[in-house]
């Protein structure tokens, strides 16, 4: 997992810069503060229960803060999403890219 989250976060820092509509630079670091307020220990972990209100807590295209209206709805849609992800041994891990 933590490799797939490193290329994910690459990924979307190369597509960002071929189209700037996908994922800028600035959407990355805003990833970064929001990930440090998760993670106080700076350990580059949180645990997977962690991952809804991170979702939460980001802003479109990487999370979905302000897309629904219904606090408990979009709880629940998060945690659909993170359902479909295979994570292991309960945490999620960030490489910086």
């Amino acid at each position: 997992l933590n490799l797939v989250v490193a290329v994910i976060l690459e990924s979307f820092s190369s597509l960002g810069s071929q189209d700037p509509d996908l994922v800028s630079s600035s959407d990355v670091d805003q990833f970064k503060e929001v990930w440090a307020a998760f993670d106080p220990d700076a350990d580059n972990h949180i645990h997977t229960s962690m991952l809804p209100d991170l979702m939460l807590a980001l802003p479109p295209p990487l999370g979905i803060k302000g897309v629904k209206s219904d606090p408990s709805a979009a709880k629940r849609f998060a945690t659909k999403r993170i359902f479909k992800l295979k994570l292991h041994f309960g945490s999620v891990h960030i490489l910086e890219p």
